[in-house]
């Protein structure tokens, strides 16, 4: 299990949008809702999704192509240059267009135990883009280290109670 994968997207990388939603009305009929993202967003997760897959179909050998997608991995990413936006967006942008690619298995917590994102600046400012680093590692969670686990024990703030949310199959909107 030492898989790596070193994956360049060049450009400025269109951060993770909330999904929006329409409803029309007809008199005093309404329609079902309409999810649509933005466009800019969308037009980038394609592009993204179909180089990451091309690049890690490049750096794998023939038989390691069956080892995708990758179930535990650590992540780095590194936003090169000019970007806008929340981190968590970038992030969330990038990890979206890995999992469609079917380079990871999805971006839960359990199969991506170590992850963060940096910020650089190259020395020649034209170069703008996104690396992404992906390392296959065990399918373990470390423990918490003993003098973090007596710290957190000797904090007095408590976690609130929270109401429980009945979901429905229906949805209103508007």
């Amino acid at each position: 299990m030492s898989l790596q994968l070193s994956l360049w997207l060049p450009g400025v990388c269109s951060p993770k949008t909330r999904p929006r939603a329409t409803i029309a009305k007809t008199g005093t009929v309404k329609s079902k809702p309409r999810v649509y993202t933005c466009p800019r967003y969308r037009a980038w997760k394609n592009w993204a999704v179909c180089s990451l897959y091309k690049q890690a179909i490049n750096q794998f050998k023939p038989a390691q192509i069956k080892d995708l997608p990758l179930q535990h991995i650590e992540l780095l990413i590194i936003f090169v240059g000019k970007h806008r936006g929340d981190g968590e967006n970038l992030m969330g942008a990038v990890m979206d267009a890995a999992v469609e690619a079917k380079i990871i298995a999805d971006d839960y917590l359990k199969n991506i135990p170590r992850g963060c994102w940096e910020r650089r600046l190259p020395s020649d400012p034209r170069l703008t883009g996104t690396l992404v680093l992906i390392k296959e590692v065990e399918p373990e969670i470390q423990a918490l280290e003993p003098n973090w686990e007596a710290w957190i024990s000797t904090q007095k703030e408590v976690a609130p109670t929270l109401p429980s949310v009945k979901r429905s199959h229906t949805s209103v909107i508007g």
